[in-house]
């Protein structure tokens, strides 16, 4: 194989690797937000929170697994998620840094 053929062969790799890796998060905020809608899926998939490649979603999910599982939460809304995000401190920064981001990224949707 030729140097020009390797070289057009990485490239179009390299493309459909970034292309699965936009879909993979896509995926994955598809999943994130469902189980913020219906929390009772959450114990119907086995995911760990290693699964997710875009770490917005690896936050959120971690961020829905502890206000289940530790907290005990069943409805997932506004105040409940901001309570839960006042009574820790270290992560309201990247919380709302977190949120801004994927108003962004969902406006990038439609």
């Amino acid at each position: 194989m030729s140097k020009n053929a390797r070289d057009s062969n990485e490239l179009v790799k390299s493309k459909f690797y970034k292309k699965i890796l936009q879909e993979k998060s896509i995926v994955e905020s598809q999943l994130v937000f469902s189980l913020f809608a219906n929390t009772n899926y959450y114990f119907d998939y086995e995911v760990k929170l290693n699964s997710f490649h875009n770490s917005m979603w690896r936050f959120y999910y971690h961020m829905l697994q502890e206000m289940v599982e530790d907290k005990k939460l069943h409805k997932m809304d506004s105040v409940s998620v901001e309570a839960y995000v006042a009574g820790k401190t270290k992560n309201s920064k990247k919380y709302i840094d977190n949120l801004v981001d994927t108003k962004l990224f969902v406006r990038g949707w439609n």
